[in-house]
């Protein structure tokens, strides 16, 4: 069972308190996750401007939101799992659809990018006989 810190949910109580309308959130989660996609810096389609002293917080919030996505792509979430996190998320339940859509809509896509991520810089043996050739001659001295 996946557990959500409170270093998730309580920048994510910003969200609450800011946006109001389900489709507004939608369509924040859909350009957050894009931009991950595209492996952007992340930008919410919003002005942050707008948010006045809450802007530094709404940022942390989005990063969060961002977290949440990768996360459910990362364990690839069944309906159930799913549940589980979005209660922890503490958003609000007119949010729910946002953050399905935003998370399952692309899936596959947020996996294979993270397995190309995580993968990049490492240096992989191409010829295991010539590493077990290596090994073996390094134990016989």
């Amino acid at each position: 069972m996946t557990t959500i810190t409170e270093k998730i949910t309580l920048p994510l109580e910003i969200i609450n308190r800011v946006i109001e309308e389900p489709s507004d959130f939608e369509k924040m989660a859909v350009h957050v996750r894009n931009n991950l996609l595209q492996n952007n810096a992340i930008d919410t389609g919003l002005h942050l401007d707008a948010f006045g002293d809450d802007q530094d917080e709404m940022f942390q919030a989005i990063e969060c939101l961002a977290y949440i996505i990768i996360h459910i792509a990362k364990i690839n979430a069944t309906e159930e799992e799913f549940e589980a996190i979005f209660l922890q998320t503490m958003l609000k339940p007119a949010f729910k659809k946002g953050v399905y859509k935003s998370a399952y809509a692309r899936m596959d896509e947020i996996r294979e990018f993270m397995q190309h991520d995580n993968n990049r810089g490492i240096k992989k043996f191409k010829d295991m006989d010539w590493r077990l050739g290596m090994v073996m001659a390094c134990r016989n001295k």
